[in-house]
């Protein structure tokens, strides 16, 4: 089963958007719907079948990622039954017929990022006025004489494996992650979702309710289980 045909499975449609590397393709969102506004087409939900997802993925010959450009969801078809069927890790690997590893902690595991193979162009998504506006503080860090050279490296190095929206996702998991990090120094659920929804965004363009629902899933799912008991941390839900 590969990314396409799980979709399909699963009754959403999605439409060729790119021939490139392998294809493209796009459909509204299971989770969000992936549209900006309503009435707005729904096919924010981008789905990449000739890119190779985690090491049970590949075993499991189960190819294909995804990345929702509203509500930033990623990951490859373990991860999408994880966070949009809502089953256990056990569960989803049974699913794909994937060989569950014997050396996880009991109560699951830490979401892995895709891997990224055969990328498409380069487009750029950030905006210029954020670019100038951090091109300040980034030379005054690098010294004069290799400030240049180690941008270039960087530049060419990032070139070389983006992909369509990948300035926006990381913009979007940074604040997630201060959300994150807030939740666990608060201690307490409600006081990390109040504070979230009276700051003004300043990083990502993600909606409030996908910023909440990240929070939720962070601190009261099993999937996260994990990190909570390595830092020895928990989350008050009142």
């Amino acid at each position: 089963m590969n990314i396409l045909e799980l979709l399909s499975s699963r009754g959403l449609h999605p439409r060729q958007v790119s021939a490139n590397k392998g294809g493209e393709y796009a459909c509204a969102c299971p989770g969000c719907g992936g549209a900006d506004k309503p009435g707005n087409p729904s096919d924010r939900f981008h789905a990449f079948p000739n890119q190779e997802g985690g090491p049970l993925c590949q075993e499991a010959s189960a190819p294909g990622t995804y990345w929702c450009r509203k509500c930033g969801a990623g990951g490859d078809l373990l991860q999408y039954l994880i966070d949009f069927e809502h089953m256990s890790f056990a569960a989803a690997c049974a699913e794909l017929g994937a060989k569950l590893p014997t050396n996880l902690p009991v109560r699951g595991r830490l979401p892995l990022p895709p891997k990224i193979t055969e990328a498409p162009a380069f487009v750029p998504t950030a905006e210029p006025r954020m670019v100038q506006k951090m091109r300040g503080p980034i030379e005054r860090v690098l010294r004069e004489r290799g400030k240049l050279p180690v941008l270039e490296r960087l530049a060419e190095e990032y070139a070389a494996n983006a992909r369509p929206g990948d300035v926006r996702a990381h913009m979007d998991a940074v604040e997630l992650t201060s959300n994150r990090a807030g939740a666990l120094l608060s201690g307490d659920l409600q006081v990390a979702r109040r504070l979230v929804l009276e700051e003004k965004a300043q990083v990502s363009k993600l909606q409030d309710e996908a910023k909440v629902r990240d929070l939720v899933q962070f601190c009261l799912s099993e999937d996260w289980a994990v990190l909570r008991d390595a830092l020895g941390l928990s989350v008050a839900a009142r």
